[in-house]
């Protein structure tokens, strides 16, 4: 079985095969006459915003950041037609450049790049932000840009870690890294990319920065007192279901939430630099997942942690691959947005596939990170009998410290 496993994850023509067929499907539902409905829409506000007018104030209004409109208003431009057409072909371009950037973003060396673009091209949410017509592909290939631009002293990193914030709620993951990391040019740069887009954008229409951002806000503020302001990923639906009383609710939400990003910090805390910039990236990703509103097509945002997954089991031959596994055939086969078609009684467990695996994997990963901790200092485990001798492993170069 564990041979198996092996073979059938390092399969580049199973990978393959599967990836282009994948991207093919989500290419037919972007063609669809209820396919990609979110760049559609897109169109519709980048257009009234081009013509002088405010999407904020339209019986639908726009959910997009006002510098996130001015960015992508070259989907206005284009003829409505073309445009389903247009973006999945965008789409498609930008799915294997987020599976080509993942390793250089988070300095892991990479699976074969056939092997790499056909398991990321295989995952179901790749096939649902094709044929939603999304923007997460975007990105995120923005954000693992600004990463590896950071990484590499570049000052274009700026420009692609504001890009990334399009979408905040994912952007904000790349910009946590940052933080981590130190990279403050980084920071610094986004904020005037931010910054200038919003004034491009209100200078259009005649009116100051602060009043469109009031607008935005405002926005924002009505979407999440909604009926649909439940992500599919997040952890809060899971603990509303567990905790009647929805003021305690929140509580616990948030208290988790915190203190996830309280064990992240510790945890990458004990690591060597070149380490804690290598798994903050994954860890955050998680964190933001289980934290903050995301649909199934946001879990293109795996990738980098299933790229740290890929990385322990090259470094430990050893180790068994069942999770890594495990996790791609979930992604793939799309577990964590089945609980759309579950019915009657197996709708109540499915709803939660998702964020079962979310929050799973960021636990998952934060024990073996600290586990691997405890072993480069000798310090024993809390499970560690007393009197057994500890074998103190050779001291080894940070740049060689094994993902666990």
């Amino acid at each position: 079985m564990k041979q198996f496993a092996r073979t059938a994850l390092s399969s580049a023509p199973l990978w393959t095969a599967l990836g282009i067929a994948n991207a093919l499907m989500g290419f037919a539902i972007a063609l669809r006459v209820d396919g990609s409905r979110d760049v559609e829409w897109l169109w519709f506000w980048t257009r009234k915003w081009l013509e002088g007018s405010n999407p904020f104030f339209w019986p639908i209004p726009a959910d997009y950041p006002p510098w996130a409109l001015v960015a992508l208003s070259p989907v206005g431009m284009a003829p409505d037609a073309a445009v389903p057409a247009m973006w999945a072909c965008v789409g498609v371009a930008l799915a294997i450049t987020v599976a080509w950037l993942g390793p250089k973003a988070i300095a892991v060396e990479s699976p074969p790049l056939r092997l790499s673009i056909g398991c990321f091209l295989a995952w179901a949410a790749v096939r649902y932000g094709l044929g939603n017509g999304q923007f997460a592909l975007l990105a995120t290939a923005c954000g693992l840009a600004a990463v590896w631009l950071a990484r590499c002293g570049s000052n274009w990193s700026g420009l692609f870690l504001g890009l990334a914030l399009i979408k905040p709620h994912l952007g904000i993951a790349f910009l946590a890294w940052a933080i981590t990391a130190g990279k403050w040019r980084s920071i610094w740069g986004a904020a005037a990319t931010v910054g200038a887009a919003t004034l491009v954008f209100s200078a259009r229409l005649h009116e100051s920065a602060v009043s469109v951002m009031a607008q935005y806000v405002r926005q924002v503020g009505v979407e999440l007192r909604g009926p649909h302001a439940r992500g599919a990923v997040e952890i809060r639906p899971l603990i509303e279901g567990l905790v009647a009383d929805p003021r305690v609710a929140g509580v616990v939400n948030v208290t988790l939430i915190v203190a996830g990003l309280a064990a992240i910090v510790w945890t990458l805390s004990r690591q060597p630099i070149e380490a804690r910039e290598r798994l903050a990236l994954p860890l955050l990703c998680l964190w933001t997942l289980a934290s903050m509103f995301h649909n199934a097509y946001d879990l293109v945002l795996l990738w980098p942690v299933w790229l740290a997954m890929w990385d322990r089991q090259r470094r430990d031959p050893q180790r068994q691959p069942y999770v890594l596994a495990f996790v791609q055939a979930a992604l793939v086969v799309g577990v964590p947005g089945m609980w759309w078609q579950a019915r009657g009684a197996a709708s109540g467990v499915a709803l939660h596939f998702d964020r079962l695996l979310v929050a799973g994997l960021l636990i998952h990963l934060l024990a073996t990170t600290g586990r691997a901790a405890r072993d480069r200092s000798g310090r024993p485990s809390l499970w560690e009998p007393d009197g057994r001798d500890l074998v103190q492993a050779p001291a080894r170069d940070s740049s060689e410290v094994m993902l666990q």
